[in-house]
């Protein structure tokens, strides 16, 4: 195993640990060590790597949006619809953890993420904005599609990525 898959591999074991954490107790009441031991990792290993619990969710959730960027890159034609329907295509395979973070306050955490990668598609061309983009464009769509997909999940993912993609393009008003 490479160097960059056994740094990948920690960062899964620390979140998957963290994640686990999350469903016993709340965040403020998680120490490192508890985390460090259940991760089979080394406090050195944290304190090497992460200033904060939130950093852990923040660095595999980036992790998480650059796969959904190759995702996105491999698909046919990318346009809005599309590059959503990926994204919810993703998220619903990670709906208990979304859920889980955002029971425990960490909503912000994952708007964050999505900004970074909202502001990372319009700079490379994939998100062709209708309106004047402005410093709160990406916050706005990432809290937008944030709260949408929370609410999604939470009703039980009626609808398909697909449609999900298709009423956000509607709800932005985004060409198809």
């Amino acid at each position: 195993m490479g160097p960059q898959e056994v740094k990948l591999q920690k960062l899964r074991q620390i979140y998957q640990a963290l994640l686990h954490l999350l469903q016993k107790k709340e965040l403020i009441d998680i120490s490192i060590s508890e985390l460090c031991k259940v991760a089979r990792v080394s406090r050195t290993y944290y304190y090497r790597n992460f200033h904060s619990l939130q950093d852990i969710i923040l660095r595999y959730k980036s992790w998480e949006m650059s796969a959904y960027m190759r995702r996105t890159q491999l698909a046919k034609e990318v346009n809005f619809i599309t590059l959503m329907t990926v994204y919810f295509k993703l998220q619903k395979e990670e709906a208990e953890s979304v859920i889980l973070l955002a029971n425990a306050g960490l909503t912000e955490t994952l708007i964050t993420t999505f900004e970074t990668v909202y502001s990372c598609l319009i700079e490379q061309g994939y998100v062709k904005l209708q309106r004047k983009n402005n410093k709160y464009t990406s916050i706005f769509m990432a809290g937008a599609v944030i709260s949408v997909e929370l609410r999604w999940i939470q009703s039980g993912m009626k609808e398909t990525p697909q449609e999900m993609g298709e009423i956000l393009s509607v709800l932005f008003n985004f060409d198809k």
